[in-house]
């Protein structure tokens, strides 16, 4: 994939996961499901910025980070 198509779909992939979680966070959720699934693409959208912002091709975040995040709710 060439370097600008591969940007385009990276940030179109950022923006969806912006929307979502903000849809997520603006419904009910009496049993925290939905808060657990907004904490975890929280914390892979926020990996995916920080390698673009480093110039890396996204993936996704190491075990350990994402441990890390999940315990801390």
């Amino acid at each position: 994939m060439a370097h600008t198509d591969a940007l385009e779909t990276y940030t179109r992939t950022i923006s969806t996961m912006s929307e979502v979680l903000d849809t997520l966070r603006d419904e009910p959720d009496p049993t925290g499901a939905l808060t657990i699934l907004a904490d975890r693409i929280a914390v892979e959208r926020d990996w995916v910025r920080a390698l673009m912002a480093l110039g890396e091709e996204p993936c996704r975040p190491p075990g350990w980070l994402r441990r890390v995040e999940l315990a801390t709710h």
